[in-house]
């Protein structure tokens, strides 16, 4: 089997690290590059020809949308799986016509990303699944099996509810069944998790200053 060449475009660190890790586990996938912005991943779109761009749909300062419809036009350039959390169908149709082959929902599972990129890397185009668990479920259980950040650690602080919220995923619980179970809203479960994100990745900074 061919290797896939991929380019992560995340610029939550946390996700980042996570995917790439376990996207490199994979015996036909190599991740060349793992970056926060565009910026960094276009001297090397050569070098994926015909490759994956695993691209964050909400980037910080940048326009996914124009990234894609970019990328879309380069001459035998890579193909684009775009990602979010919480997808509209507008989002997914402006990405698709933006040229994107692939769509991959945050709260899907490993499982689903590893079979978009198989998929989208032969050719065929991928919308959004409903499969149960979570791609962020994942990488939080990986960080904490690598030892890398402790979530009993008081460095950064989750709180009570941020707690209850990585058990949820932890199970496979959907975002939907989330919120009503914690009676909040999925607008707020996102927060949570977004906040839950950044402390886990801040909490990962520290303490490789500190080792």
């Amino acid at each position: 089997m061919n290797e896939i060449r991929v380019l992560l475009i995340e610029d939550n660190p946390f996700l980042r690290n996570g995917i790439e890790s376990l996207l490199n586990q994979q015996h036909d996938i190599n991740v060349i590059k793992a970056a926060a912005d565009f910026e960094h991943v276009e001297s090397l779109l050569s070098v994926c020809n015909k490759g994956v761009v695993l691209l964050d749909v909400s980037l910080q300062d940048q326009d996914s949308l124009r990234i894609t419809e970019k990328l879309h036009r380069a001459a035998l350039g890579p193909v684009i799986i775009v990602m979010d959390l919480f997808p509209t169908k507008e989002e997914i149709d402006d990405f698709a016509k933006a040229g994107a082959a692939g769509f991959i929902n945050k709260d899907s599972t490993l499982e689903e990303l590893l079979e978009t990129i198989r998929a989208v890397a032969g050719g065929t185009q991928v919308l959004p699944g409903q499969l149960p668990g979570s791609l962020f479920s994942h990488i939080v259980e990986h960080a904490v099996q690598k030892g890398s950040m402790g979530l009993n650690e008081t460095a950064v602080k989750l709180t009570e509810r941020e707690r209850s919220i990585i058990e949820l995923v932890g199970e496979g619980i959907s975002t939907g069944d989330i919120a009503r179970s914690l009676k909040i809203s999925p607008d707020a479960v996102r927060r949570h998790t977004d906040s839950i994100m950044h402390k886990l990745a801040l909490r990962k900074i520290l303490l490789n200053e500190t080792s």
